[in-house]
């Protein structure tokens, strides 16, 4: 068991570390001194440059074993320009990464929705203590009261009175990442 949790912990590690460097290496298409401001300095025609780094660390992160499969998306401006898998779905098997592939993110969708979240908020569309049920009237808890009270920043700080787990059964249910959160899972009528 302590083998097997010293290997997660190093590929773990080293991951990160190519991230960091890929970061870097991507970062490095904007001057220095535009990194606090914003990257306004980046166009797409130096984003669509750095694709054949970011290739080659991609595939180097593969073919290290560090990480059976990735996929990478770069959006500029709204628009999709890069999609790519790389390496295979799931260790010991050959059903490769492509574009599609669906990975679960874990912990890792906390810091994409809390950024998401506060770039609505400094645009105004919303705040911290908006409720919920306001920004989404379809939106509803076990309890009335808690449904019309639960604001953003009590999603965000686990005050909801949802479990720590919720939501990472929808797969399990039969729910896929092509789903209309208006319908319920195969076999089962919406409420």
């Amino acid at each position: 068991m302590t083998d097997t949790f010293d290997r997660a912990t190093k590929h773990i590690r080293f991951f990160s570390l190519q991230i960091l460097l890929f970061t870097a290496v991507l970062t490095g298409i904007v001057p220095p001194a535009a990194h606090a401001q914003s990257f306004e300095h980046a166009t797409k025609d130096k984003v669509i440059a750095a694709l054949p780094a970011l290739e080659k660390l991609a595939q180097g992160i593969v073919d290290g074993d560090s990480v059976p499969g990735l996929s990478i998306a770069i959006i500029y401006q709204d628009e999709v320009v890069y999609l790519k898998g790389f390496g295979v779905r799931e260790e010991g098997k050959g059903e490769p990464v492509d574009a599609d592939t669906v990975f679960q993110l874990a912990s890792f969708s906390k810091p994409i929705a809390s950024t998401v979240a506060a770039a609505i908020v400094s645009e105004g569309m919303a705040s911290w203590d908006s409720r919920i049920a306001d920004i989404d009237p379809s939106f509803q808890l076990y309890e009335a009261y808690p449904t019309t009270q639960v604001t953003v920043r009590d999603l965000f700080s686990h005050r909801s009175g949802l479990p720590g787990s919720a939501g990472n059964e929808l797969e399990e249910l039969g729910y896929d990442r092509d789903a209309d959160s208006s319908t319920a899972p195969p076999g089962q009528a919406v409420e």
